[in-house]
């Protein structure tokens, strides 16, 4: 039974273009790019938060392996989705497991705000380790 496909997460959508092909929607903007790279986003959607394998995706880009010679073309296709998701300020990440392949997740809130002069860091240390 094949793989029912996640919904898009919210922010990302590959809407199909009525030719065929498909369009990528980054928090309502559309996003150029090739199909190959809609294909990759898309197989990493239908995954979101998991990690797929290198030799799977680098199928979708027309190698039969995932030797190093597709992997690095991979990896071309995956700077520009990282690059994409970054200049769109999408609340998602592409994310490497080193050795087995790339994941799409959704990035954590706000960071917390660090402390920038040793006054503050030493306050906020004493503050950590006053008895309740």
């Amino acid at each position: 039974m094949p793989k029912k496909p996640r919904p898009s997460p919210p922010g990302l959508e590959i809407l199909p273009a009525g030719t065929g092909e498909f369009v990528l929607l980054i928090n309502g903007r559309l996003v150029q790019g090739n199909q190959t790279m809609l294909a990759l986003l898309a197989r990493l959607f239908d995954n979101f938060g998991t990690v797929v394998p290198y030799e799977d995706l680098c199928l979708l880009i027309g190698h039969k392996s995932g030797n190093s010679a597709a992997t690095h073309v991979l990896r071309q296709y995956i700077v520009w989705l990282r690059g994409t998701l970054i200049a769109n300020k999408a609340p998602y990440a592409i994310t490497l497991a080193h050795r087995v392949g790339y994941g799409l997740c959704k990035m954590a809130g706000e960071p917390r705000r660090i402390s920038t002069t040793l006054p503050e860091l030493g306050r906020n240390l004493r503050r950590v380790r006053r008895p309740g």
